[in-house]
This record gives structure tokens, sequence and C-alpha cells, in this order.
């Protein structure tokens, strides 16, 4: 998920290359698609799940598709006590999947839940299986404290969780259908969101899998803190089937 060039040029490392770090803020690589050999035991899945701290901060990006994040954070030596926040970037399984082991665990229960409104919506892969998330809105609302936005979210100061992220500058990714009135539609993942980071180096981007485009998440991210200095993009980006022209597009970007 993060570039190799950013894990030896920019960020400082953890000796397990699973952690990554600088100016106030690390970000821990509790699950995502890729286990190299060198990662001690940690495995993976398709999906992503982030335990990112900032400055006094702790908060829980995604959930992977499993309860794989809580394991691999036992391997890691990593605690998930006292977590500020939850935030889901969309309603994807294998953002949202780990969604039931989190309410297992009563330690768990009353903590911020924040995400767009359609995060809970039924979603269909083009194969017709169901790959949205796997816990209802009412179930979640009945464990956690659930803050539903479609507009951009303060989390704290120089934390901003996006909502929805305009697509003005490239066209949204299709991925799957969702229900609407009882009828499927092409689903562009208007439920996606970012959490955007303001540190003394610039504006750290963090993302889920990028389907509204990362060049409008990026660009919205510089709209809504009014500055053009990004340091990093993290995350998934779901440029692998997308052909040359659109990579070259973000590349230029």
């Amino acid at each position: 998920m993060l570039n190799h060039i950013i894990y030896e040029k920019y960020w400082r490392k953890s000796s397990n290359n699973l952690s990554v770090g600088c100016c106030n803020l690390k970000i821990h690589f509790l699950a995502e698609d890729v286990a190299k050999f060198y990662s001690f035991g940690i495995k993976a899945e398709n999906g992503i799940s982030l335990l990112i701290e900032f400055n006094d901060m702790k908060l829980l990006f995604d959930v992977g598709q499993s309860d794989l994040f809580l394991k691999n954070a036992k391997i890691m030596g990593i605690s998930l006590d006292n977590i500020d926040s939850l935030v889901l970037s969309h309603g994807h399984y294998d953002h949202s999947g780990g969604l039931p082991a989190l309410m297992e665990n009563t330690s768990f229960q009353g903590l911020p839940l924040i995400a767009h409104p359609n995060v809970f919506e039924e979603k269909v892969g083009k194969d017709g299986v169901d790959i949205g998330c796997p816990v209802s809105r009412e179930s979640a609302g009945g464990f956690f404290n659930v803050e539903l936005t479609k507009e951009p979210f303060e989390i704290a100061d120089d934390v901003i969780f996006t909502g929805e992220i305009p697509t003005n500058f490239e066209d949204p990714l299709n991925d799957g259908h969702r229900y609407e009135n009882g009828k499927l539609k092409p689903d562009y993942l208007v439920d996606e969101g970012a959490l955007v980071f303001n540190t003394s180096k610039g504006l750290v981007v963090v993302t889920g899998c990028s389907h509204p485009g990362i060049v409008n998440v990026v660009r919205y991210a510089r709209q809504l803190f009014d500055t053009p200095k990004i340091f990093s993009v993290v995350g998934g980006f779901h440029l692998i089937n997308e052909g040359a022209k659109r990579t070259n597009n973000v590349i230029e970007e």
C-alpha cells in the first residue's frame, strides 16, 4: 500500500516495516493486501486497516474484512486501548468487515464511529455477490456512537474527515452496484471519504480505496485546509485495472 520511496526517503520506519511516522504522525499497518517475507508472522488480506497516532490522538481507520487486524496488532505489540475514534472510509466489506469483531469486545462500546451516511447501504459486486458492510446501521448505532456526515467533519485540530468528495477533476470509479429505491444502480461510492492531517511538513492524506478518484481526493484535501502543500498520500488508489492513461494522469497530477 505504501510506496517504498516514501518508506525509504521520507518516513521513519519501525523494525518490522509495518509502522511509519514523521512530524507527530505515526501510521501502523494492521492489515493490508501484501505480507512480505520479513513481516514476522503478520498475515495479509484484501482491504486495509490502519491505526494512526497524531499528537495525542489515536484513530482506527478501517477494519479490513475480518478480525485479522486485531490478530496482527497483537503480533505487532500494538495496543488498541484508548482509541479516540473509528473512521470508515467506505462501506465495502474489505474495509468494514472487522466491525463484528470489534463489537464482540465491550471495551469498544460507545467508541465514536465516523462515516458517510451511505456507508451501511447494501452493495453488490459485478458478479452479484454481497460486498457491503456486514453490520446494519441500527446494529452499529446500538454499539458505537455513530456520527454520519456528508460534510467535512473536524475530528480534532488539524484533522478532518472529508465526508463526500466532489468529483470535479476526474471521473469516479464504478465498482459494483448499490440499491436505490429497490433497483440496482451503478455504484460510484459516494460514501467514500478520506482523512486529512495538517502536519508541520504539509498535508498527509490517508485514503481507503480512492473510488472518487485520487486526484479529486487530494484536490479536495487542499481545499479543506486552504493550502497547496501535500507531504504524503497514503492508502489505496484503486488504479490496478485502470490502464495507462488514467495512471499517467495521476502521476502528472
